[in-house]
């Protein structure tokens, strides 16, 4: 478990579409539908920098999140 992650919590997701590296920090995209409109659904990105505690406890600091991009509910990422 990733402490530090609540703006996520709140704002996340209805599926992740990737992770990647990004300079050292986690990028994360994912979508969400938008509840008071059923035809669109947002594109979130987050940078998180993530650090190691004591032991085995790791915190993430959400530096950058927020909606990238609005499509139709029917658009659908390819992973190749």
């Amino acid at each position: 478990m990733v402490k530090g992650l609540q703006i996520l919590v709140r704002n996340c997701c209805d599926s992740v579409i990737d992770i990647a590296n990004y300079g050292g920090k986690l990028l994360v995209l994912w979508e969400k539908k938008q509840p008071n409109k059923w035809y669109e659904k947002n594109i979130w990105c987050s940078v998180i920098a993530l650090e190691r505690r004591f032991g085995d406890e790791v915190c993430g600091i959400v530096e950058w999140a927020s909606i990238v991009l609005t499509v139709p509910r029917s658009y659908v990422f390819l992973r190749c």
